[in-house]
């Protein structure tokens, strides 16, 4: 970009020198011609070479018009120049697409922050899914043998101890998958 922009800035230097050169050049072409002009009319009447004359002033139009071809193509250089260096995002261009791409950083790292709390819930949910699915033969054996305690004394005492164990079991089980769920909750906000 650095080197663009001293290029540019050698060519419009050398476009003001080849537009100040071409100047004096015309001047001094249109004043020849002038001459020349005066020359045929006060020479006319002496005769003057008029082929000489008109070779002089076809040669100084074709440097006029070689002049002008260049300082065309000069400024079509200086002009392509200009719109390389227009397509070269400046400084407040660059900070503001900085700052565009860190909130869309941040609102990316928030999604994903969401999602992977929504995956551990889910995960947590589908595992309490998985112990009420174990719980229930639990509950369906507890119910059949219940039939047996009714009718004897023994089976009493063995329900009641079968009761004891699982719910034990059942506590140790809910408490272990409710600390589980908390621990990937966020903190609730308070305000």
């Amino acid at each position: 970009m650095y080197s663009m922009l001293h290029s540019l800035k050698d060519l419009e230097k050398y476009d003001r020198e080849f537009v100040t050169s071409f100047r004096e050049k015309f001047l001094k072409i249109e004043e020849a011609i002038l001459f020349i002009e005066k020359g045929i009319i006060e020479r006319d009447r002496n005769n003057y070479d008029r082929v000489f004359l008109d070779q002089l002033i076809s040669d100084a139009q074709d440097q006029l018009n070689a002049a002008k071809k260049e300082l065309g193509s000069k400024r079509r250089e200086v002009l392509s120049l200009r719109r390389q260096l227009g397509d070269i995002p400046v400084r407040i261009e660059i900070n503001q697409y900085e700052h565009q791409f860190s909130g869309l950083k941040l609102q990316i790292q928030e999604k994903l922050h969401q999602t992977r709390q929504y995956y551990d819930t889910y995960n947590a949910l589908m595992e309490m899914k998985e112990l009420m699915l174990k719980e229930l033969p639990l509950l369906n054996s507890i119910s059949s043998q219940l039939q047996g305690a009714i009718l004897e004394s023994s089976g009493r005492m063995k329900l009641m101890d079968s009761m004891e164990n699982i719910l034990k079991v059942t506590q140790l089980e809910d408490r272990e998958t409710n600390e589980r769920l908390q621990a990937q909750q966020p903190p609730k906000e308070e305000g």
